[in-house]
């Protein structure tokens, strides 16, 4: 794994409005269901609600900017959608993506840290995610496996980590 090869910047959405179109396209790519009928303008819709239209409180949403283009993003949430049980627990890391170019470059590192430091500001004391395959990305940032549950698209490791 390289070292940033230049200015790496972590900005919310809310503050950069111009990348929600390139948010919700790597959502919609990366997560989204066509099989189950969401499409992309619903995709970017839910984002605008979520992380723009209303009164931001601790939720938001981070764009990783490297050398002046988006290549990464992450947000912090209430719900990731798990389902029961998992809905009484929170806050959690979500949506953790990196442009494949820019993979290796430290750049999910910076932004699983950034979160993790924002919800520590926010008075948290331990932060949840799931995933599928990424678990020894965030063993090395001290997540831990607590669980296996069925998410909506396969089997996940739910893990968790003391803030």
């Amino acid at each position: 794994m390289s070292a940033p090869t230049g200015p790496l910047a972590i900005q919310t959405l809310r503050d950069r409005p111009d990348l929600l179109p390139t948010v919700a396209s790597w959502h919609w790519n990366t997560w989204g269901r066509p099989g189950a009928g969401i499409t992309l303008a619903e995709q970017s819709s839910k984002l605008r609600t979520a992380y723009l239209d209303d009164d931001p409180d601790w939720e938001m949403c981070w764009v990783a900017v490297a050398n002046g283009a988006p290549a990464g993003t992450a947000s912090l949430v209430a719900d990731d959608g798990l389902g029961p049980p998992w809905d009484t627990v929170g806050p959690w890391l979500a949506s953790v993506f990196v442009l494949p170019e820019h993979r290796g470059r430290w750049i999910a590192s910076a932004l699983i840290q950034y979160v993790g430091d924002m919800a520590r500001l926010a008075d948290f004391r331990e932060l949840f995610l799931y995933t599928p395959d990424q678990q020894s990305l965030y063993r090395r940032h001290g997540y831990v496996d607590i669980a296996r549950a069925r998410g909506q698209q396969a089997e996940v490791d739910v893990m968790r980590t003391a803030l």
